[in-house]
């Protein structure tokens, strides 16, 4: 029950105070009971607005509670609703930056009649253009007069590049419109976003020009894909399909879209050799081998093509195929071995027998680092293939061994052991203390008839115990040489890393 300070009140505005009370608190607590409590608070049986001036000793904000009313009748759609209250300017203002929100077309609509026309602001306009809000667009046009065109004729641009194409028209029906501001921005943007009605539309008016701003619809819409955007641009005769060093190719060619590559190199002045063969070595960098394939057919592509430093990629990513049709050209890896090293690396195996059979690729070279990378990633198939090869499974002081051990490899390590070649105790005994490090016990166990456990101070107990290998520091104290007081015993000034080739 409410206390009322005037207790001269008839029981009706009694009632009528009790519900203005239920609609405050809704508004502090309960948005979604507004809808409900708001036409028995603010309408008479008439539909219309009571005046509660006679209220505000109670020290509610009608100002702020009117803004509260309209954001919620926003919310819920309830228009009908909003169309019926009268709004202050505070309410105008509130409406006006819900308008800057998107909603929907409609609503949107409805919305922007409830507000004097001065207030539309060219901000406003610009978000409609975005949105395609055609009935927006027309009811600000056809009903004022104040100049909504500043900052640039952006309303065309900006529905232009969102592909609205009713309100392209609608706009360009207005002599006010120019379609070329901004180095022709809408045409620009309208191909690269690949909005081809737009795109067709605007190419009617003349002095529209897509080969402005350095020919730049051209290269947006070939690297963005928009296949029938670029055969509007290519049956105009302004637009330079070679601009920019080629860049249409280029960026069409890395993006993987084959059919606009097929269509550029149609053009005479199209070079897909640009750039020391730029587009080539972007398609083969992002896996599209169907325009790779494209590109080789082409002469002026072979001609200049440096074809090692192109096996040297495909090597790294696996391009079997792709390395075949290569291999006929000859490549030359004497002034750099690095293709065979790579394929190596990442375990492609019949990659490494061709370049080492059919284009006298050495393995031995750059101190064994084909097989030193392979044994540390583990690719026992590679490892087994360059032993048959004339390789030093000991170079550089047995990192080979070094790596695998680290790194957990234990068919490789055995490998590797089975050569008299290699001595796992190089370098300080460091092939078990790392094996030991990062706990791999089965290494340890195969390492230890061969090492010196308590080298380097006991490191190998000593890290094994810093990183919880339990089992590895059972082991290795187990082992007579090991000294299992050295656990906790303060360190000696020693100069200590666990780098394999330190």
């Amino acid at each position: 029950m409410i206390r009322l300070q005037n207790e001269l009140f008839e029981i009706s505005q009694y009632l009528l105070l009790t519900e203005y009370h239920q609609l405050w608190f809704a508004m502090k607590s309960n948005l979604s009971a507004i809808p409900t409590l708001l036409p028995k608070v603010y309408f008479d049986s008439a539909g219309s607005k009571q005046d509660y001036s006679q209220f505000m000793h109670l020290n509610y904000d009608y100002v702020s509670n009117i803004n509260t009313i309209v954001k919620a009748l926003v919310q819920f759609g309830l228009i009908a609703e909003l169309e019926r209250v009268n709004l202050d300017k505070l309410a105008v203002d509130t409406i006006l930056k819900l308008l800057e929100q998107r909603t929907t077309e409609e609503f949107n609509y409805r919305l922007i009649q409830r507000i004097p026309l001065i207030s539309i602001t060219p901000k406003l306009l610009l978000g409609w253009c975005a949105y395609g809000y055609l009935k927006s667009v027309e009811y600000t046009l056809d009903s004022t007069d104040i100049p909504l065109f500043v900052r640039n004729q952006h309303a065309i641009c900006r529905a232009s590049e969102f592909g609205h194409l009713e309100v392209v028209k609608r706009l360009l029906r207005d002599p006010r419109v120019d379609p070329t501001v901004n180095s022709n921005y809408s045409v620009v943007y309208a191909c690269k976003n690949g909005h081809d009605k737009v795109v067709k539309h605007l190419l009617q008016y003349p002095n529209v020009d897509p080969s402005d701003g350095e020919n730049y619809a051209i290269v947006f819409a070939s690297e963005n894909g928009h296949l029938e955007t670029v055969k509007l641009l290519l049956a105009d005769s302004r637009v330079d399909s070679s601009t920019q060093r080629n860049k249409p190719l280029r960026f069409a060619s890395k993006n993987g879209h084959l059919e606009i590559v097929e269509l550029l190199l149609q053009s005479p002045n199209v070079d897909p050799s640009a750039e020391n063969n730029n587009a080539i070595h972007r398609a083969l960098e992002h896996d599209h081998l169907e325009i790779v394939d494209v590109l080789l057919k082409d002469t002026r592509v072979i001609d200049s093509l440096d074809v090692t430093s192109l096996i040297t990629a495909a090597a790294s990513k696996g391009h079997y195929s792709l390395i075949q049709k290569l291999v006929p050209f000859k490549p030359d890896f004497s002034a750099s071995n690095y293709a065979i090293q790579l394929a190596c690396e990442h375990g492609h195996l019949e990659i490494a027998k061709l370049l080492i059979e059919q284009c006298n690729s050495d393995p031995a070279e750059n101190d064994n680092y084909p097989l030193i990378y392979a044994s540390m990633n583990g690719h026992f198939h590679v490892v087994e293939y360059l032993f048959t090869k004339n390789t030093d499974p000991s170079a550089d002081q047995n990192a080979a061994i070094r790596y695998a051990a680290k790194n957990g490899h234990l068919n490789i390590v055995q490998l590797l052991l089975n050569d008299k070649r290699v001595n796992p105790a190089d370098k300080d005994n460091y092939a078990i203390q790392l094996a030991a490090q990062y706990g791999h016990i089965e290494i340890v166990k195969l390492l230890l008839p061969f090492v010196d456990p308590s080298a380097n101070n006991n490191e190998a107990l000593i890290k094994a115990k810093e990183n919880g290998h339990d089992e590895i520091v059972e082991l290795l104290i187990s082992d007579g040489r090991v000294d299992s007081q050295a656990v906790g015993r303060p360190r000696k000034n020693i100069a200590w890393t666990m780098s394999v080739n330190s």
